[in-house]
């Protein structure tokens, strides 16, 4: 059984500043991606003990360089760098039973430590549909045109809620509490890592009971972005559609057409 896991890094316990989060974060950076990397091999390791027979993890953080090779469990495979057809998804396939997400956060706008949508430069808010959707939402959309379930989040309180009104079935574990967008109260991370191994665990062993999430079709994907200059330079993709001042649409017969033409306006939109 092979598992597929895409891993970010604000989602982790420990983890409130963008200082914690970038290279220029020396030491907190170090500390983070420390992290980042305990909580990929405590999901490992459940699914693992699960009857998980290979498990892979797409490093999905920023330049995706993130993850400390040296320290993650022998038994994984990991994809880094950078640049990416599917980014955060990078390296998904038919050939994978389930996915799961380590690390993630909410949507820009929610309630939750750093939260943002791809591009904190660029999107105030990409739609799927008309409805606002997260990281998590998005990647569960491509892992679906591949007909592989989501049964596996980690992050803070706000994600694992937000989660669940596309996938109900899905196994959550809540590592810190947002009190505001950069403060929070964290678990140890012994503690965050048990829950993780324990939740991962019992994911696999609900997989059955786990949706492939398949937005419906034609999809429509909007990216609003933080100013109308921004909206300009991602109106130069072909196939979008100018919608006001700060939205530009693209509508595709399949999800990963649009969000093909999504990864395309992002890079337009703040070259």
């Amino acid at each position: 059984m092979r598992i597929y896991i895409s891993a970010d890094i604000e989602g982790v316990t420990g983890v409130v500043h963008s200082d914690q989060v970038m290279p220029a974060g020396a030491s907190e950076y170090q500390r983070a991606r420390l992290q980042m990397t305990k909580e990929v091999n405590a999901a490992a390791r459940g699914f693992f003990a699960a009857g998980a027979t290979e498990v892979v993890v797409n490093d999905s953080h920023g330049l995706m360089k993130n993850i400390l090779i040296e320290e993650l469990d022998s038994r994984v495979q990991l994809i880094s760098g950078t640049p990416k057809a599917l980014m955060m998804m990078q390296g998904i396939s038919k050939d994978f039973d389930a996915v799961a997400f380590v690390g993630f956060h909410a949507k820009n706008g929610d309630q939750g430590i750093l939260s943002h949508t791809i591009s904190s430069s660029t999107a105030m808010a990409i739609k799927i549909n008309g409805k606002a959707a997260s990281e998590a939402e998005i990647n569960a959309a491509i892992a679906g045109e591949f007909g592989v379930p989501v049964i596996f989040l980690s992050g803070d309180q706000t994600i694992c809620a937000d989660i669940k009104k596309c996938l109900p079935n899905i196994e959550t574990v809540t590592v810190k509490e947002a009190i505001t967008r950069t403060s929070a109260l964290h678990l140890p991370v012994i503690k965050a890592c048990h829950l993780i191994e324990e939740g991962a665990t019992k994911s696999l062993k609900n997989l059955n009971n786990c949706e492939v999430y398949r937005p419906q079709t034609p999809v429509t994907i909007d990216l609003v972005c933080f100013n109308s200059g921004l909206a300009d330079n991602a109106s130069r993709c072909p196939g979008s559609v100018r919608v006001d001042g700060r939205t530009v649409r693209v509508q595709a017969n399949t999800f990963l057409e649009a969000f093909q033409s999504l990864h395309s306006m992002i890079a337009l939109a703040n070259p």
